[in-house]
């Protein structure tokens, strides 16, 4: 059965909320994070490190992600 344009809107509309949640949640960390890592004895280098490690993960599994969708053919 397929489903009409109206719960096609709801479900736009929900998963766009739930997305922007999901990125507020794991942001907020980003402005304390270096503070926390001086509290624990880090330096300026392992916050780098450690923003710079984040940085590239993401980076690398938005492109295995974006692979395995192509190939599996669901996106």
């Amino acid at each position: 059965m397929m489903k009409n344009n109206s719960d096609k809107g709801k479900n736009v509309i929900l998963l766009g909320i739930v997305s922007f949640l999901n990125d507020l949640s794991s942001e907020m960390i980003m402005p304390i994070l270096p503070m926390f890592i001086t509290s624990l004895g880090g330096t300026g280098l392992s916050i780098g490190l450690i923003g710079g490690l984040r940085d590239s993960i993401t980076s690398f599994l938005q492109v295995l992600s974006g692979y395995l969708s192509d190939r599996t053919g669901k996106r």
